[in-house]
């Protein structure tokens, strides 16, 4: 036991939090957090009935663990409908600023890769949320 662990804030670990640590994760993964990724996340947050206590946890959870920690927890605690729930929502917190940055495409790959979800497998979700940000023209 170290001397200040008496300070720290033992987190629940909810599939609510995991929603919401696993966007602050992705649209912090590029170093910087543009006001499309800011809007997109407060928006997609407030579906919890606590939405501030939500964020709180997940701060606090991502300041005190190491994303290896969190994606083990993670893929225990989260049933099948729910990671791909996750995903997808994660996918719109990449697209959200129009820009797909290579450490936001790692971060993603690791997430499929602890959820056990093949890139083939997802491909028909990405293909649904590219078509909301660019809604194609064929027939």
């Amino acid at each position: 036991m170290g001397l200040f662990d008496s300070f720290r804030h033992e987190v629940n670990l909810t599939p609510e939090v995991i929603f919401a640590l696993s966007k602050l994760y992705m649209i912090g993964s590029d170093g910087e957090i543009s006001e499309e990724e800011e809007e997109e996340f407060i928006e997609s947050i407030q579906q919890f009935d606590n939405p501030e206590n939500v964020v709180n946890d997940a701060i606090n959870y991502w300041k005190n663990s190491h994303l290896d920690e969190f994606l083990e927890r993670s893929k225990t605690i989260l049933s099948r409908k729910q990671k791909l729930a996750v995903l997808v929502s994660m996918c719109h917190s990449l697209l959200a600023d129009g820009d797909v940055d290579p450490s936001e495409q790692t971060l993603f790959d690791k997430f499929l890769a602890a959820f056990n979800i093949s890139e083939e497998e997802f491909q028909p979700y990405i293909d649904s949320i590219i078509w909301t940000f660019k809604f194609p023209k064929d027939q």
